[in-house]
């Protein structure tokens, strides 16, 4: 949390989201919070990385919830 509480704060979502796909790769657990606050950040005006976030879930966890969801469709409805 701590460390993608500081790239959040910086503006750099993109860095976060890399972060956090390292985390994964190597085992580690990561829990839905941080994951729905990455793809919140990325839906702004990255929504192509914020759908390979939601697969990287799909494939690794934790298990996408109604948050998840919800960014995401106001993410491509903003996006139009």
């Amino acid at each position: 949390g701590f460390v993608l509480d500081a790239l959040f704060r910086r503006g750099e979502v993109t860095k976060a989201f890399d972060f956090h796909r390292v985390v994964i790769e190597r085992g580690f657990h990561v829990d839905i919070v941080s994951c729905n606050k990455i793809l919140k950040g990325l839906s702004v005006d990255q929504i192509e990385v914020a759908s390979r976030m939601l697969s990287l879930m799909l494939d690794c966890g934790p298990a996408p919830n109604v948050v998840t969801f919800g960014t995401l469709i106001n993410g491509f409805c903003k996006r139009g």
